[in-house]
Formats: C-alpha cells, sequence, structure tokens
C-alpha cells in the first residue's frame, strides 16, 4: 500500500474535520496527533514530508484564521478568482479558516 495522493489527503482531511465534530474520542486523537487521526481514515500513510496539525477554536476567545498561500504573480489572480476560492473553502471545510488546511486555535 502507497502512501496517499493530494486528492486523497484532501478527502481524508474534510472527513476527519466532520468526524472530530461528533465522535469526542476522534476529536482527541486528531488534537493530539493529527496525523494519525487523518492515516486512520485514508488508511494510508500521508505523503513523505506532510505534517498535519488540527487545533480548535471551541471555547477560546482568541480565534486562528489560516491565511491562503500566497501567489508569486498578483496579476494571475482576479477578484473573481479570489471569492471562488474563498466560497469553495469556505464549503469545503465548514468554517470561516479560510484555508484548505483548516487549521483553528
Amino acid at each position: 500500500m502507497g502512501e496517499m495522493n493530494q486528492q486523497e489527503l484532501d478527502r481524508a482531511v474534510r472527513e476527519a474535520i466532520k468526524r472530530s465534530v461528533v465522535d469526542q474520542q476522534f476529536r482527541a486523537k486528531a488534537l493530539t496527533d493529527s496525523n494519525a487521526a487523518v492515516e486512520a481514515i485514508a488508511k494510508k500513510p500521508l505523503p513523505a514530508g506532510v505534517t498535519i496539525r488540527f487545533v480548535t477554536n471551541y471555547g477560546k476567545s482568541t480565534k486562528s484564521y489560516v491565511l491562503p498561500d500566497p501567489v508569486a504573480d498578483r496579476e494571475q489572480l482576479l477578484e473573481e478568482d479570489l471569492e471562488q476560492v474563498a466560497g469553495g473553502v469556505l464549503e469545503a471545510c465548514g468554517s470561516s479558516c479560510g484555508s484548505n488546511s483548516c487549521l483553528h486555535t
């Protein structure tokens, strides 16, 4: 069994986020060993060099938001592109984090 590809990783992270909302044991595992939680969902090892980190905003007065990766050429992105990215990310993770990574503290 080989390591997961990017599509499998994205799917496993989304599933881990969903599961962490309803399964407190899984949530605790995701917060203490994020890599193991994602690998348990995917039933495959993470790609070499990839580290996942889940954090929580629950009950905290300080909220963390992950910024998207920078682009090399600002001219590449039009305003519509930015809106679509923001809309797609929010739908995908069900949060206001603004990132495919969906990392919260």
